[in-house]
């Protein structure tokens, strides 16, 4: 599953248009933050009636690896989705995501896209804990003072990968974990 990063600027409805330049029939999962809130978007494939129903209903755990300027967030909805990882730079996220958001921005949404067409399938609203929005902002003010340098940043990734080749064996080193409520 490929990562990108999440550029939306506007309203997104179920059944309308996802905006986005990836190729159709690939998926991806993107992170990014704007309009106070948090937002992960699940392009799959084969985004049928009955996975939009478990997207729309499941439980779904975040775990948050921060280390420098690495920043990944494991997910998981059992019935749609094992362990999987996003990886986050405030550095290369789009100009109009490039600030440190408050502790008290909670609000997550989850956008799930037919990779087929790139129509939306379903949206969900929760709420982060407290805990883990205090960690998730912590690690992108420490992201947003470092000095950038892109050979380190994916050096530094490709190690990490190297040693912990599967999301789940991250999460022993999360250092805070959630499930989305509401």
């Amino acid at each position: 599953m490929e990562t990108v990063l999440f550029r939306v600027r506007h309203v997104l409805e179920v059944g309308g248009p996802y905006p986005t330049t990836q190729p159709r029939g690939v998926d991806s999962v993107g992170y990014g933050y704007e309009r106070d809130q948090h937002l992960m978007a699940y392009v799959l494939t084969g985004l049928d009636r009955r996975l939009t129903a478990i997207a729309r209903q499941a439980r779904v755990s975040f775990g948050l690896y921060s280390d420098s300027d690495i920043m990944l967030l494991l997910h998981h909805m059992p019935g749609l989705m094992d362990w999987s990882d996003v990886q986050y730079s405030y550095h290369l996220a789009p100009p109009h995501q490039r600030f440190v958001p408050t502790p008290d921005q909670v609000s997550m949404s989850l956008i799930f896209v037919h990779a087929e067409n790139h129509i939306v399938a379903a949206v969900r609203n929760g709420f982060l804990s407290s805990e883990f929005a205090g960690a998730l902002h912590e690690g992108l003010r420490v992201q947003s003072e470092l000095p950038w340098d892109l050979p380190r940043y994916r050096r530094r990734l490709a190690e990490l990968y190297a040693r912990y080749p599967r999301s789940e064996d991250l999460l022993p080193l999360c250092s805070v974990r959630c499930d989305l409520q509401g």
